[in-house]
């Protein structure tokens, strides 16, 4: 129960648009600040817990009797850049399904949103790291290339630089390292050769944090935890006596927030009353953050590793993504040459609670097909095995950087 719910609030915040040396290694939290979101864009925090709450309940849907982690925030971003890659109503599909206006004004106001939150919540404190980086991928083949528009967009609002991946078999090692060194080898092996894809947006999510008020090691003891089949489990769980907390309770579900350093974050524990799993929406959840007051409260809660890494694109079609999906409606604002569509959303998540602090990272990997590839029709075969000449340019500008030839080899 606890396992299901808990790294869905801490991974809502897990951002940050660099990964500046050193920027982290400040243990002395940063005043409280409060982030101060434009009338515009303050209805897409509704929006985005909202998003949230849908996507986690029907992936734990599916995974019933097993633990389950995941960011929405990151499977959000993913989703707002490829809402970029359209003008028309697959673009509104998924504003639909992120809960912001069709046309313009709605993609105008998601863009400005994930810009906000990506500028303001790296900084929000500086001892807790808050790591967000974002990635588009093109293959080499058939001249493919993102059109200027599309990837000017995802650079300017996501922070996501273009890369260009092998056309040799090879694309998913590439991006699997790509998401393994940006997660420190916490998240490995998310794609196989089994996944096709000409194109990839990817998201990359980390946090970690320290409590404000630590749990004490001495006092971490091995008790029962009642399993969601009716079966028992050892577990280690921490205690505190007399913590000082924000208290939450609302019909049949009780919460305590845990703040991590300067309290910009925390960690919301919510449980039944009845011991049952629990079932949010975003009006029980606004009910539960309304309904706050400090207390005094002792505790016991089990520390815990939780993994997850699945495909949730039919989770996403479920939940009314179905134009980006067809390779005739697909997206039309992505690449030059033809159409591309979704052709799978890899999401991974990985999540550690423990005395000192809680530590989680999450990928989303959205890849993608051209919905057609120009036909060729020259045949060339040609060896340089006589002199000849070679050139290194910018392609955009033309401009020539190297010039060279071959007379003879040694």
């Amino acid at each position: 129960m606890l396992f299901g719910i808990l790294p869905v609030m801490a991974l809502i915040s897990s951002c940050s648009h660099d990964d500046e040396p050193g920027k982290w290694q400040n243990t002395e939290p940063s005043p409280y600040r409060r982030i101060d979101l434009p009338a515009s864009t303050r209805a897409a925090a509704d929006a985005n817990a909202g998003f949230a709450f849908k996507l986690f309940n029907e992936i734990a849907s599916v995974n019933s009797s097993d633990n389950v982690v995941c960011s929405p925030f990151s499977v959000f971003t993913v989703l707002s850049m490829l809402a970029n890659g359209d003008n028309g109503e697959s673009r509104d599909e998924i504003l639909r399904l992120l809960g912001y206006p069709e046309g313009a004004d709605g993609i105008s106001g998601l863009n400005q949103y994930c810009h906000t939150l990506l500028t303001e919540l790296p900084d929000a404190d500086r001892s807790t790291k808050c790591d967000f980086v974002n990635s588009i991928w093109i293959k080499s083949g058939y001249g493919q290339s993102f059109k200027p528009e599309f990837k000017e967009k995802c650079n300017d609002f996501f922070y996501a630089p273009a890369f260009v991946l092998p056309d040799d078999g090879t694309a998913y090692k590439v991006v699997n390292k790509w998401v393994s060194d940006k997660t420190d080898g916490r998240l490995s092996d998310m794609l196989s050769d089994a996944d096709g894809f000409d194109m990839a947006l990817v998201n990359v999510s980390l946090f970690k944090g320290k409590w404000i008020s630590p749990f004490d090691p001495s006092m971490t003891s091995s008790a029962v935890f009642h399993n969601v089949d009716g079966s028992e489990s050892d577990a280690m769980f921490m205690h505190s006596k007399g913590k000082s907390c924000s208290y939450h309770e609302s019909e049949n579900l009780r919460g305590v927030s845990l703040g991590i350093g300067n309290g910009n974050f925390s960690l919301m524990l919510i449980r039944t009353d009845s011991g049952l799993p629990v079932s949010l929406d975003l009006v029980k959840w606004n009910e539960l953050v309304q309904e706050s007051r400090l207390a005094c409260v002792t505790m016991s809660v089990p520390r815990f590793i939780s993994e997850f890494k699945k495909d949730i694109l039919d989770q996403l079609m479920d939940l009314g993504l179905t134009r980006v999906v067809d390779d005739e409606q697909g997206l039309k604002d992505i690449v030059e040459q033809n159409d591309a569509y979704l052709s799978f959303v890899r999401h991974g998540a990985k999540f550690e609670m423990n005395e000192t602090g809680v530590e989680a990272v999450a990928a989303t990997i959205g890849g993608m097909m051209s919905s057609g590839v120009p036909e060729i029709e020259l045949s060339v075969d040609i060896d340089f095995d006589v002199p000849f000449t070679y050139v290194i340019r910018e392609t955009s500008t033309n401009t020539i950087l190297f010039i060279g030839n071959i007379s003879k080899l040694p």
